[in-house]
């Protein structure tokens, strides 16, 4: 396995723990979330909720898509250009780029903002990483 194999493989796997770690705490989070006594309800703050954790659900879906294609890039599965063909690639999604905590801090409870900055992190990150850079002879060796 050469150096750039042994690299690509940490950055997979050190990324593929990551965003595996947001899902499972946006889980853990929508479960603790979902059964609050109902006099703690209120359907604009909820609506809130459910619109920014849709929006790590996007950013970590995403994120999943894109490493899921690297993985069977790197296993001889697809092609490298097949993994990074535009469906798989992230584009900059706006509702997926908006940092939504800029000003709205005190709003939202601190699991939300967490997982709101971590999964923006994680989305920018993978983004610069998703735009076609292999070079498939490279990794042939």
């Amino acid at each position: 396995m050469s150096i750039d194999q042994r690299f690509a493989k940490i950055v997979f796997e050190k990324t593929y723990q990551d965003t595996l770690s947001l899902l499972l705490r946006s889980e853990a989070f929508l479960k603790i979330y979902s059964q609050r006594p109902i006099e703690e309800k209120s359907p604009n703050f909820d609506l809130r909720i459910n619109c920014e954790m849709t929006r790590v659900t996007a950013r970590v879906s995403q994120v999943m898509t894109w490493l899921l294609a690297q993985k069977a890039a790197h296993a001889g599965e697809i092609t490298f250009d097949e993994a990074n063909a535009p469906r798989y690639r992230l584009d900059e999604d706006p509702f997926c780029m908006t940092d939504s905590l800029q000003g709205q801090e005190e709003f939202l409870p601190l699991p939300v903002k967490d997982l709101l900055k971590d999964s923006f992190d994680l989305y920018r990150r993978v983004l610069n990483l998703s735009h076609p850079f292999y070079d498939e002879e490279k990794f042939k060796n």
